[in-house]
């Protein structure tokens, strides 16, 4: 964790709070890949879950992403029940859908709405299951929200350098073009 604050030029006193423990997982594990006392003592202390870890991996399968997104997401929902749970998922879940704008309701589970690469349907199969086990697991709350690109931290500007709006800009400055776009990108400043 301090190397990944130290690499992303991160405030490393924020490691040393009592309000943070940092603990190893593996979702798709039985109890998350942590030891059975660690996991009681979060199952009992922990009131909101906010999870918003996904792996991206551009033009894989939805295959690649079962193990430790979809069955990690799912065990994830079973920890939280009773808790307040909420998802980030992606545009990627309806991007190809004909709505004008990114819906706010439950989408319907039809892959010709998303992507055609698993990252896309990784989100839609989440946000069904996530819906249709709310009842059922008698959630406190559930939300889940749709994002596009977001950036990092506000003071560094730290931006993964692999997602597509960092590399769409190094192979600009790389190349002196930019490609055009039909469409309007909205920014959020």
């Amino acid at each position: 964790l301090k190397r990944a604050f130290l690499r992303n030029n991160l405030d490393t006193s924020l490691i040393d709070s009592d309000k943070l423990i940092a603990l190893g997982a593996n979702l798709s594990e039985p109890y998350l890949g942590l030891s059975e006392n660690q996991y009681e003592i979060i199952l009992n202390d922990v009131t909101t879950i906010i999870h918003g870890a996904s792996c991206a991996k551009p033009g894989m399968p939805l295959t690649a992403y079962e193990s430790s997104t979809i069955l990690g997401t799912a065990n994830l929902l079973l920890f939280s029940a009773q808790k307040e749970f909420h998802f980030i998922s992606s545009i990627d879940a309806c991007v190809n859908s004909s709505w004008e704008n990114v819906p706010e309701g439950i989408l319907p589970l039809k892959a010709s709405i998303t992507t055609c690469d698993g990252f896309g349907l990784s989100k839609l199969a989440i946000e069904t299951i996530i819906t249709n086990t709310f009842d059922y697991l008698q959630l406190e709350q559930v939300s889940i929200v749709r994002v596009g690109q977001i950036t990092s931290h506000t003071e560094t500007g730290v931006w993964d350098p692999n997602e597509w709006v960092p590399m769409l800009l190094g192979i600009a400055g790389l190349s002196g073009r930019m490609p055009t776009f039909d469409a309007n990108l909205d920014w959020i400043p």
